[in-house]
């Protein structure tokens, strides 16, 4: 069984702002949660900034286990579709065996 997850009222983030100066990402600006450095020139950014941003974060009561099962009845449903196709390869095959006649005198 899962253990309960804790949920904080309160999370601080280091933040880094950043200029593209790549060949894809030349003068977008991106706000994020990790290093804007990327030594794939395509992708090069310069940091502008770096701040903390603090997050409360109100209580809740969520249903983590309905979301999960959410979750895993999705993948079920991905799993039998998957397969029900290729039950319907087999079964095919099946049909097309048992579709050829066996005439007197041939030779295989």
């Amino acid at each position: 069984m899962r253990q309960k997850i804790e949920i904080p009222a309160k999370i601080t983030k280091n933040m880094y702002v950043s200029v593209g100066i790549g060949r894809f990402t030349y003068g977008a600006i991106r706000v994020s949660d990790d290093s804007p450095i990327d030594t794939d020139p395509d992708f090069a950014r310069v940091l502008l900034t770096e701040f903390e941003l603090e997050i409360d974060i109100p209580k809740t009561d969520l249903d983590f286990k309905k979301e999960l099962v959410a979750i895993l009845e999705n993948k079920k449903t991905g799993i039998k579709a998957k397969y029900h196709m290729k039950l319907k390869e087999v079964q095919e095959e099946i049909d097309n065996l048992l579709a050829i006649e066996h005439q007197p005198g041939e030779t295989k």
